[in-house]
């Protein structure tokens, strides 16, 4: 007894709180650190603040912990396409809405909106600028994360900024500069430099325009 109705317009709110088994998310890698001006004060491309700027050393990947509790990392471990990058040590957890992130090496100075700050296990991440793909596996060995960019992919990894979501956590990834924050870099905070919150909200709000059948 089905007929067709009068066009309508309604709102929908779609709470997506699943980010597979994990609720690890990662939101910002940098695989190509700006040249360094001799003609500032500043060390540009300086990521990990340690006041050199460095190809390697400055580079990062960024990890958020989305969920409302603690999240034990201990025995993850951070991969590209040529192999391991970083096992993450005994200990290590992240609290509610707390960023972690690897930087390729150095001493990472600075306060990084208080993220978890560690330096790759293996001496350097060395992330391809012109392609590559970054892993993350759980102490198991299961991948949660697979980031690919370059390559055949719209994401240069070669354009000395970082990759990051927009918006952050819940966003796709686009260059840092292109973000309403701008900049080229954020590591351990929010693109406009702010702490992730403690049980941020993942709450996306969808809109539906539905026409006559």
């Amino acid at each position: 007894n089905a007929s067709i109705g009068s066009p309508s317009r309604f709102m929908m709110t779609l709470v997506d709180d699943e980010f597979g088994d994990s609720p690890l998310v990662l939101n910002e890698v940098l695989t190509d650190p700006p040249t360094d001006d001799s003609n500032t004060t500043e060390v540009e491309g300086d990521a990990n603040g340690d006041g050199t700027r460095h190809p390697f050393d400055d580079e990062f990947v960024e990890l958020v912990n989305t969920s409302s509790s603690q999240l034990d990392v201990s025995g993850y471990s951070i991969f590209d396409k040529a192999g391991l990058k970083h096992s993450v040590p005994e200990n290590t957890v992240l609290e509610s809405g707390q960023a972690f992130v690897v930087f390729g090496g150095g001493s990472p100075t600075g306060d990084f909106g208080g993220a978890v700050v560690q330096t790759a296990s293996s001496g350097s991440l060395t992330l391809n600028n012109g392609g590559d793909k970054v892993t993350v596996n759980d102490k198991n060995g299961n991948t949660i994360i697979e980031f690919e960019y370059g390559g055949s992919t719209p994401l240069d990894g070669g354009s000395r900024q970082s990759l990051t979501r927009d918006p952050d956590i819940t966003g796709g990834f686009v260059l840092h500069t292109t973000t309403t924050a701008g900049g080229v870099y954020s590591p351990g905070t929010k693109m406009d430099g702010s702490a992730f919150d403690a049980g941020e909200s993942l709450t996306t709000t969808v809109q539906f325009a539905l026409g006559e059948f």
